[in-house]
C-alpha cells in the first residue's frame, strides 16, 4: 500500500512543468487560465513579491498547485459524541498559498460561513482516517489534517479519487514546510502584512488613518494625534500603501529601552557589526557557544534593511526584531532539542503522563474522544491511560466505568495511538492499561495491540536470559510502546498476591469490600455464624482475575499445596495473551518502600498511588521514597473526588522522586501550566533526567542566585480593550524544593496597559536548581490574569530577554511579552533556612 502511494506522489511530481505561467499570474502580468477555475477567486490581495518568491522559490509551477488553488469538492467527516456527521465542502487555497479555506455546499451566504485554516498551524497532513471508514471508501482516498494551535484539531476529508487525495497531501505538506522555514525577517514582514491586509477593507492596497488606528490598537499599539500628523498629511488623510504602513508600524513599535541598549553596543551609534554582536552575545547574554560565523548568519536572518544586511551590519530595526525573537527569549533555545543523557534507566527520569486520557471534560458526564489521545501525544505525553471494559459484539471499549461518559472502541484508540505515538518524541510510550474485561475480550485486546502496533509494541526484554538488573534506558527503547498492566509472575516467584488490583477502580472497590467485610463480620459474630464460608466471598471478589483453562492445568498438582495454588490461580481472570505483552511495567500492589532492597528482581514492577497517599510518602518519608524510586517506576493520579477533572500540585511528588505524575491534560490551570513548562525542556520529548541525588549519584548541588530586573512590558492588553488603561503588575514565583518556594511582585505601573515600565529588581536564592521552576504572571489591580509563562530554572537564559506571554490555553498571545535582564551566579554562601528562602528586592 505504501509503495502505491509513493508511486502516485512521484507521478504527481512528474507532471511539474518548467514554465512561469503561474508566477506570471501571481505577479499580475498574466490572467489565470479559465479552464482550471472551478470556484470564484477572492479579491484577496497577494502577499508582497519578495514573500511570494520566498514561499514558492523552489517550487516549479504545476497542475497540482493550480488545482489546489482553484479548489476541489470533498466530503468532510466529523465525529460527534453519539454520531458521525458528514457534509460536502468546497476546499481551496488562497491565491497567496497562506490559508486553506473550505465552505459547505448549499449555503446561501458562502462568505459568511467560510472557514479558514492558517497553513502555519498545520502540523501534518497524512493519508487515511478511521472515521471515513463509515463510507466504505478506500483508505488512500481519505486524508486527515492535524491543525495545531492551543489544542490539536483533526479535519477528516474523503477525496473523490486516490490521485486527488495524494495531490492535496503532497501540496499541503510542501507548503507547510516552505512557510515555516521562512527567515525571521520574512516572518515579521508577513505578520505586518497580515495586519495591514486585515483592515484594507476594499482590498485596494491602501488604508486610511482610521483603519490604521483600529488596526494598531488591535495589535496593542497606542496611536496619538502626533503620529497622525507625522505619517498622514491632512490633505491626504486616506491613503497609505503597505510600504508606508510598514514604516508607520515600525515607528509606532519603537521602544526606548531597546534603542538605549543599541546605543551601548554600537560604536558609531548607527549599526552593530558582526564583531560587536559577537561581544554582546558572549559577555552580556552569556552565550559562550556562539561564534562570529553564527553572528553573521543572525544578521542575515534578522536584518530587515537590505543595505545593512549586505554590509553584514544590524540596524536598530533588525536588532529590535532579534531581541524579540525566540533566539533571545528567556527559554534557552538550545533546550528545545534533546540535550540530556538518555542512556540511563527509565526510573531515572520524570515522565510526562496523562490521567484518564480519553476524557475531554469532567469525570462524570462529558464525552470521551480519540482526539484527546492525539492532543496528549502531540504535547509530548509519554504515558497515556486506557480504561478497558467489556463492549458489545465482543469488542472491548474504553470509558470511565459506571459514569455517563461516552464509550470509545478499544480498536479505534489503539489506531490513533499508532498514528501519533512518535510524532513528537521518539522515546518510549507507556500504555497504562486499567483492565476490567473478560478473558475473551482481553484476548481481543491483545490481538488488536499486536496487529495494529506491530513491531512498535515491545514483546521481549531488551536483554534476554534474565540478566537485567535495572530498567532499560529511553535510548534503548526508542520507537517502542510498553504496556503497563497485570502480569503473571515467573513460576519460581509465584505468589497469589503478586497479581493485584492496584488501579483506581480497584482502590475504590477495595474500600467498599473492606467496609462490607467489617459489616458482615460484625453481623455474623453476633449471630455466631460460621466464618469459613463468609471469609471466602470478599477474597474471591477482590481477586477476580484468572488464566484460561490451559494455564490453570499447568499449575495443577497432586499435593494439597499445589491444589491450593491452583485455586488461587482460578481467582485471577487474566488472559495469558495480554499478560505476555507486559514486559517492564508489571502492575503490583504497593507493599513497602524497602521491598525492592531485598528483592532486586522487582525493578520491573510498578505501583500506582492516589495523590493523598503519594503526598503522605513525600511529606513524611521523602528520603526513603527517593531511594525507592532509584530502582522502580511508580505512577500517581488525582483523587477520585476530583470529579471536575481538577489537578493537584505535581511539584512535591517530583521532589520525592515519583516519575509518572499523571494530570488531567484537558483541564487548564496553574498546575498544568507548570507541568507544560517543566516538560518543554529536553526537546519536549517527555523525559527529563532527575537530579543526581535522586539517581544515586553523589554530586554536590550548588545553590544559585538569580538577579532579576523586570524592565517593561509590550502590548500586554492589545487583545482586551477593557484593560487598555489598567495598571499592571508582574508576579514572580519560584517553586521546587520546599526551601525555594516564594513569590514577589512589582509595583503597579499606572501609565499604560500597552507598554508598562517597572524597572524593579529582585534577587532569588535557589538551593536546588534542577527541581526549581520560575513562573511569571501579569495581573491587573483586580487580579485578572493577562498572561503567564513557567520556565525550568536550568533552562533560563541570561542577559536581556523577552518572556512571551501565554494565555489560559497555553497558546502564545501575539506580540505580548515582558522585557527583563537576568544574571545567574553560584551562591557565595549556601542558604540554610529551610521552609523560607528570601526573594529580596534589590536595593
Amino acid at each position: 500500500m505504501g509503495n502505491e502511494t509513493d508511486s502516485k506522489n512521484v507521478s504527481a511530481l512528474e507532471c511539474l512543468v518548467k514554465n512561469d505561467t503561474l508566477k506570471a499570474y501571481k505577479l499580475g502580468s498574466l490572467q489565470k487560465p479559465q479552464s482550471i477555475r472551478k470556484t470564484p477567486i477572492s479579491h484577496h490581495r497577494n502577499v508582497p513579491t519578495n514573500l511570494h518568491k520566498a514561499i514558492c522559490a523552489n517550487v516549479e509551477l504545476t497542475e497540482i498547485f493550480q488545482r489546489l488553488q482553484s479548489g476541489e469538492r470533498f466530503l468532510l467527516v466529523r465525529k460527534k459524541r453519539w454520531w458521525v456527521r458528514q457534509k460536502y465542502v468546497r476546499c481551496r487555497l488562497d491565491d497567496d498559498f497562506l490559508y486553506f479555506r473550505y465552505v459547505p455546499e448549499g449555503v446561501c451566504c458562502a462568505s459568511r460561513r467560510e472557514r479558514k485554516v492558517d497553513i502555519r498551524h498545520i502540523r501534518i497532513v497524512r493519508t487515511g482516517n478511521a472515521i471515513a471508514s463509515t463510507k466504505k471508501v478506500s483508505e488512500s482516498q481519505c486524508f486527515s489534517m492535524v491543525v495545531d494551535n492551543s489544542n490539536s484539531v483533526v479535519l477528516n476529508f474523503v477525496a473523490p479519487s486516490e490521485e486527488t487525495a495524494s495531490n492535496w497531501i503532497l501540496g499541503l505538506n510542501l507548503l507547510t514546510r516552505r512557510i515555516k522555514s521562512l527567515t525571521p525577517r520574512l516572518q515579521h514582514e508577513l505578520f505586518v502584512w497580515e495586519l495591514f491586509n486585515s483592515f484594507d477593507a476594499d482590498k485596494n492596497g491602501f488604508v486610511t488613518f482610521k483603519e490604521a488606528k483600529k488596526l494598531l490598537r488591535k495589535s496593542g499599539v497606542p496611536v496619538t494625534t502626533y503620529t497622525r500628523h507625522h505619517f498622514f498629511k491632512r490633505a491626504e488623510d486616506t491613503l497609505q500603501d503597505f510600504s508606508a504602513f510598514t514604516g508607520f508600524y515600525e515607528f509606532m513599535t519603537k521602544r526606548a529601552e531597546i534603542s538605549k541598549l543599541f546605543q551601548e553596543i554600537s560604536a558609531d551609534k548607527l549599526a552593530i557589526t558582526s564583531r560587536e554582536l559577537y561581544k554582546f552575545l558572549q559577555k552580556t547574554q552569556k552565550d559562550t557557544d556562539v561564534t562570529e560565523g553564527d553572528c553573521e548568519q543572525i544578521i542575515e536572518d534578522y536584518e530587515v534593511e537590505d543595505v545593512s544586511r549586505h554590509a553584514h551590519q544590524m540596524s536598530p530595526r533588525g536588532f529590535s526584531l532579534f531581541l524579540n525573537s525566540n533566539y533571545s527569549a528567556i527559554f534557552n533555545w538550545r533546550h528545545d532539542k534533546v540535550y540530556q543523557d538518555m542512556k540511563q534507566p527509565l526510573s531515572h527520569y520524570f515522565i510526562a503522563s496523562s490521567h484518564n486520557t480519553y476524557l475531554t471534560g469532567d469525570q462524570i458526564k462529558d464525552p470521551s474522544s480519540t482526539d484527546a489521545y492525539m492532543n496528549a501525544l502531540l504535547k509530548g505525553c509519554r504515558c497515556v491511560e486506557l480504561d478497558c471494559w467489556d463492549g458489545p459484539d465482543g469488542d472491548p471499549v474504553i470509558y470511565h466505568g459506571y459514569t455517563l461518559t461516552s464509550k470509545l472502541k478499544f480498536k479505534d484508540v489503539v489506531q490513533v495511538i499508532g498514528k501519533y505515538a512518535f510524532e513528537v518524541s521518539d522515546y518510549p510510550l507507556i500504555l497504562s492499561i486499567e483492565n476490567h474485561c473478560s478473558v475473551a475480550q482481553q484476548e481481543k485486546m491483545a490481538f488488536y495491540l499486536k496487529g495494529i502496533l506491530g513491531s512498535e509494541l515491545l514483546t521481549m526484554p531488551v536483554i534476554s536470559n534474565g540478566r537485567e538488573s535495572v530498567l532499560p534506558s529511553p535510548h534503548a527503547l526508542m520507537g517502542k510502546i510498553l504496556l503497563k498492566g497485570k502480569k503473571f509472575p515467573p513460576r519460581c516467584h509465584y505468589e497469589a498476591d503478586d497479581v493485584s488490583l492496584e488501579d483506581e477502580a480497584a482502590d475504590i472497590k477495595t474500600q467498599q469490600d473492606e467496609k462490607m467485610f467489617t459489616y458482615k463480620f460484625t453481623a455474623l459474630s453476633e449471630s455466631s455464624s460460621d466464618m469459613t464460608s463468609f471469609e471466602e466471598k470478599p477474597v474471591s471478589r477482590m481477586t477476580s482475575f484468572s488464566r484460561d483453562a490451559a494455564t490453570k492445568s499447568s499449575f495443577s498438582g497432586s499435593s494439597n499445596r499445589s491444589s491450593q495454588k491452583q485455586d488461587d490461580v482460578t481467582k485471577h481472570k487474566l488472559a495469558l495473551a495480554l499478560s505476555d505483552l507486559v514486559i517492564y511495567c508489571k502492575s503490583v500492589k504497593f507493599k513497602s518502600l524497602t521491598s525492592n532492597l531485598c528483592k532486586p528482581y522487582r525493578f520491573s514492577e510498578m505501583s500506582s498511588f492516589t495523590e493523598a497517599k503519594a503526598n503522605r510518602l513525600a511529606k513524611h518519608k521523602q528520603k526513603d521514597t527517593i531511594d525507592y524510586h532509584k530502582l522502580q517506576l511508580s505512577r500517581t493520579y488525582p483523587a477520585g473526588t476530583r470529579t471536575d477533572s481538577s489537578n493537584y500540585d505535581p511539584q512535591p511528588l517530583w521532589n520525592a522522586g515519583f516519575q509518572i505524575v499523571a494530570l488531567n491534560y484537558q483541564t487548564r490551570g496553574e498546575e498544568m501550566e507548570i507541568y507544560d513548562g517543566k516538560f518543554r525542556q529536553n526537546g519536549g520529548c517527555g523525559y527529563i533526567l532527575k537530579p543526581p541525588d535522586q539517581r544515586g549519584v553523589e554530586e554536590e548541588e550548588v545553590a544559585k542566585t538569580m538577579k532579576l530586573k523586570i524592565i517593561s512590558g509590550q502590548r500586554l492588553t492589545g487583545r482586551t480593550s477593557n484593560y487598555d488603561d489598567t495598571s499592571l503588575q508582574v508576579e514572580v514565583s519560584t517553586s521546587g524544593d520546599q526551601s525555594d518556594v516564594n513569590r514577589c511582585v512589582t509595583k503597579f505601573d499606572k501609565n499604560s496597559g500597552f507598554d508598562p515600565k517597572w524597572n524593579d529588581e529582585f534577587i532569588c536564592f535557589i538551593t536546588k536548581p534542577e527541581l526549581a521552576m520560575v513562573r511569571f504572571v501579569v495581573k491587573t489591580q483586580t487580579h485578572d490574569k493577562i498572561g503567564q509563562n513557567s520556565i525550568p530554572f536550568n533552562s533560563i537564559a541570561q542577559g536581556y530577554r523577552h518572556i512571551p506571554m501565554l494565555d489560559r490555553s497555553g497558546a502564545r498571545i501575539t506580540s505580548a511579552s515582558i522585557f527583563v535582564y537576568i544574571e545567574i551566579n553560584n551562591a557565595v554562601v549556601r542558604h540554610h533556612n529551610p521552609g523560607k528562602v528570601k526573594m529580596d528586592k534589590a536595593g
